[in-house]
């Protein structure tokens, strides 16, 4: 075992470094404008003003409202002042006033100032130095009524200030004062040293006085208005920025901090590395302090001290020895009371101290850093187990502690008093040693904790919660599911389990539990400790409160932290006084059975839009376009900080909570109607703050405009009816158009189906087939026989279909003129060119469009033609996904065969045309298809007919 231990029978002297009152930090991370202020005022609404290096702001607690004017002439001042009517005064650094007025700031008309003298106000005027004299106005009319001259300039005044409702300067070591009688009576001649480079007018038990500073020196001296002198003593190099008198102190504040006088005696000496500009206390009691670079702090309590302790502490325990402080480097220390002094007690490894338990019974500490370690203050010897992370401790009796390791829980005998744990003691697996003992194992152990009541100790896990006594073992659970928790404590027969998920819950019977977030102040709990055998203290999200362990409805203390929760390491309480550790600080809190700031806080509606237009809504009645409603209000109560609840109610319906991040309520496009706006803060009515009003009905829902209304829409319901019924019969005649058009079509088609299969065809197909058998050609003979079959078949298979494949197309298609080729003698050329791009498998067209064409050509043209007999057919894509069809033949022309045909009386070109002609003029008036069929008639040279060319267009 490597230790070091070192032990003092002395104290050390290290004066508490950085000793201030506990402070709640307000900068420009929280919203202040800038982090140099120079004048603060609490107004008797309860808002606060601050005048900072961006000009005057009003603070509601939540936010900062800037109030600048476009007639500045600069942005930074102070000397701010309220009037009688409730006006805020503020004066830029060149001397010029300006004053809020419907929520806006503006000038004063006044003359050129002459440097920055403080204004004067009474309960009726405003006194402004000027150069030839003192300018006064009326407080009611802010106009200029007269100019108080004097048988001395005004170039050199020394001092002004505003005391009991007089108006005090000083001019050449003369104290002069003016009242409401508009007169200037010399007070005294002042009893300085014409050297002094520093004169201060202020007030000192409820008189005035002047304070003379010389420069390097420690004394400051003052005179009251008899004469007579007196000193105080001051640091060195201290600059004066102003006094105060504040709850019986005395304070000078200057680049060195806060000094707090009583009877002359130095009592506090606060912020001393801060340069302090102002220092007042508001209506609740809390300090104010502005800094010249460092923002604000208000201090709720000035007993609540914190006090900076170096080497990075980790744990502290209380008790009447003092304060035992455990630090990163493993060391132990013993703080004094207001830890002025401290002792070594020891040190250890010189790695942190995560976890620190003093038996108070035994005087012994159980500490966690680098395994568990045991040190017994009484004999000042220490042993480690370098197995064990200790993460808690519980003492179950004199006999027995219980120990929450990282995967085990421990019962240690550490005495010989006989106790009901005895026998679950001896029947337990044996842990590194024989006092220690397996109480639980194969889980990861958070906490655990021993409840005297019930004689049961409680380990919270990684696989839930287990309850442990020496009769029994089971597991707790929540509405059948398992509790995770991350911290218990138990007073009396109240168990209080903090979850994972920072859920408090509280239990006496391990079967009902009450969750307690929603009764308390704070939101989100962080952490629990028991502080004594009564108090539990419970803190999270800036806040911490002391409960009455038996009855927690019952808050014992409250108080708003300037730190984030996650910061807080330890907690210990002793007399009254709760520590706590945050970081390098500990924070003293005196309980003494007292609420922190009892007064209530104070709601007020700051201002009200209508549409977006600042109006006084209460009692108001608007139009009905006037129903977008806005009410921005304001809860006064600065070291409560977001703890309030705000509700409202409108027309009296259920309460419903406003959100803490937000101070304004709106009410978008309200229906017309007689509106009641109630406030409830926390559970009080707040009844003065209620508002009313109207949004009239619009003309258009009057009754005699609905009655109209309702006319004119039967009248064009009737209208209405009659069209559709107009528009139905329309739309039947097309639809009769259209049903006598599909018969057309099929009609269209079947003349298609004849034109392929008319007699002449089959007579021809059938004589061939004679001729063959006649010449014993029996493989030509059975060739066409087999390919006329073929034809026969797809033909009618295609009859009964509108569309068909290209390729079915083009099958037939050279099956009929091989037929024909054959029946000609092999005299017809022909050819069947197609597109490569053409998908033919895909790509569907009605059926038996080409053949026709092919048919006529054959029939009307070549065959009267003597030599080479050629057909070409094409089919191409063109633009805007269609086909272009070409039946292209060199045979005798239409008008030849006409004349042919005219001998022979025959019309089957016309009746095959014609049909097809039809059939794509239907197809185009159904399906607005655009498809076209175009007949050219070929010439040569000498105009002598080549041949017939059919051109059919149709999409795909």
């Amino acid at each position: 075992m490597i230790y070091r231990l070192i032990l003092l029978f002395f104290f050390l002297s290290i004066k508490s470094l950085a000793q201030n009152p506990y402070a709640i930090f307000i900068g420009e991370q929280q919203g202040l404008p800038s982090n140099t202020v120079y004048n603060i005022l609490h107004d008797n609404a309860g808002y606060t003003w601050v005048a900072t290096e961006e000009g005057l702001s009003k603070y509601d607690g939540f936010s900062f409202k800037t109030y600048t004017s476009q007639k500045q002439t600069s942005i930074p001042g102070s000397n701010i002042n309220e009037d009688v009517i409730g006006r805020i005064w503020y004066q830029n650094f060149d001397g010029y006033c300006y004053y809020t007025e419907n929520d806006t700031l503006k000038p004063l008309q006044q003359s050129f100032p002459i440097n920055y003298n403080p204004i004067g106000i009474t309960d009726n005027y405003l006194f402004l130095i000027q150069t030839k004299g003192i300018d006064v106005y009326s407080i009611s009319t802010l106009k200029k009524i007269k100019t108080i001259s004097a048988p001395f300039t005004f170039k050199n005044i020394q001092h002004s200030e505003f005391i009991n409702n007089t108006f005090y300067f000083i001019e050449n070591f003369t104290l002069y004062k003016i009242d409401d009688r508009l007169i200037i009576e010399k007070v005294c001649t002042l009893p300085f040293n014409q050297k002094s480079n520093l004169l201060l007018i202020t007030e000192l038990l409820n008189k005035p006085v002047v304070f003379e500073k010389k420069s390097n020196e420690k004394l400051l001296t003052y005179s009251n208005l008899e004469g007579k002198l007196q000193t105080l003593r001051l640091p060195d190099d201290m600059l004066i920025h102003g006094t105060a008198n504040i709850d019986g102190y005395f304070c000078i504040y200057g680049n060195k901090g806060i000094l707090l006088y009583k009877n002359k005696q130095l009592i506090y000496h606060w912020f001393k590395d801060n340069s302090i500009t102002h220092l007042s206390k508001d209506y609740l009691g809390n300090y104010w302090i502005g800094t010249l670079n460092n923002g604000i702090y208000v201090i709720p309590d000035i007993d609540n001290v914190s006090f900076s302790i170096a080497d990075e502490p980790t744990r502290i325990i209380s008790n009447a020895q003092g304060h035992y402080v455990f630090n990163k480097f493993g060391a132990c220390n013993l703080f004094s009371f207001n830890f002025e002094n401290k002792k070594p007690i020891y040190q250890l490894h010189n790695t942190p101290i995560y976890y620190a338990f003093l038996d108070e019974s035994k005087n012994i500490f159980y500490t966690s850093s680098l395994g568990m370690n045991i040190f017994n203050l009484n004999t000042h010897t220490q042993k480690t187990y370098y197995q064990y992370a200790l993460k808690e401790v519980a003492k179950v009796n004199d006999s027995y502690m219980a120990f929450a390791i990282s995967g085990l829980a421990l019962l240690y005998k550490n005495g010989n008093t006989k106790t009901t744990w005895d026998s679950i003691f001896n029947t337990l697996d044996q842990g590194i040693e024989p006092s220690m003992k397996v109480l639980f194992k194969n889980s990861r152990v958070r906490t655990i904790a021993y409840n005297q009541t019930n004689d049961a100790i409680y380990i919270g896990t990684n696989i839930g919660l287990h309850k442990i006594t020496p009769l029994h073992k089971n597991e707790i659970l929540l509405d059948e599911n398992k509790i995770y928790a991350k911290q218990i404590v138990t007073i009396n027969n109240c168990i209080y389990i903090l979850n994972t998920k920072n859920k408090l819950y509280l239990t006496t019977n391990d079967k009902n539990f009450s969750l307690l977030n929603n009764n308390l102040a704070i939101e989100n709990i962080k952490g629990i400790r028991k502080i004594n055998d009564n108090l539990l203290c419970v803190y999270g999200e800036n806040k911490l409160m002391v409960l009455n362990g038996l009855h927690p409805d019952s808050v014992f203390y409250e108080t708003q932290l300037n730190i984030n929760s996650s910061t807080i390491k330890d907690l210990s309480f002793y007399n009254n006084t709760l520590y706590v550790l945050a970081d390098n600080t500990i924070i003293k809190l005196q309980l003494n059975n007292k609420q922190q700031n009892k007064m209530e806080s104070l709601f007020y509606i700051d201002n009200t839009t209508v549409n977006g237009k600042s109006i006084n809504l209460n009692n108001s009645i608007l139009k009905h376009t006037e129903n977008n409603i806005s009410i921005r209000y304001a809860i006064l109560n600065y070291a409560k900080s977001n703890e309030d609840k705000l509700y409202y109610s409108l027309n009296q319906t259920n309460w419903e909570m406003l959100p803490n991040n937000s101070r304004t309520l709106q009410f978008a496009a309200l229906e017309s109607g007689v509106y009641t706006v109630y406030f409830k803060l926390n559970n009080t009515v707040l009844q003065s703050s209620t508002l009313h009003f109207e949004i009239k009905t619009a003309w258009w829902k009057r009754w005699w405009f609905i009655l109209t209304c309702l006319l004119i829409i039967s009248t064009m319901v009737y209208s209405y009816y009659k069209w559709q019924y107009s528009i139905l019969q329309k739309r039947n005649i097309l639809l009769n158009q259209n049903i006598k058009l599909e018969k057309e079509l099929n009609k269209s088609v079947l003349t298609a189906i004849k034109s392929q299969m008319n007699p002449h065809f089959f007579y021809n197909a059938l004589n061939t087939i004679q001729a063959y058998i006649f010449t014993n050609d029996r493989t030509n003979a059975a060739n066409y026989l087999n390919k006329f079959s073929k034809l026969t078949r797809s033909i009618l298979e295609m009859s009964d279909k509108e569309l068909v494949t290209l390729k079915d197309e083009l099958d037939a298609l050279e099956l009929y003129l091989s037929l024909e080729k054959m029946r000609v003698e092999d005299e017809l050329n022909y050819t069947i060119n197609t597109d490569a791009e053409l998908d033919i498998e895909t790509i569907k067209i009605p059926p038996m469009l080409i053949q026709p064409h092919i048919e006529n050509a054959i029939k009307h043209g070549l065959l009267h033609k003597e030599g080479e007999k050629t057909l070409a057919v094409s089919i191409q894509s063109s633009a805007e996904n269609k086909l272009t069809i070409t039946v292209d033949d060199n045979g005798i022309g239409r008008k030849r065969a006409q004349a042919l045909n005219a001998l022979k009386n025959q019309k089957h070109e016309s009746f095959s045309t014609e049909a097809n002609q039809t059939r794509l003029e239907l197809m185009n008036k159904l399906r607005n298809t655009g498809a076209s069929l175009t007949i050219t008639d070929k010439y040569d040279k000498q105009n002598r007919p080549t041949g017939t060319l059919v051109t059919i267009t149709i999409p795909y």
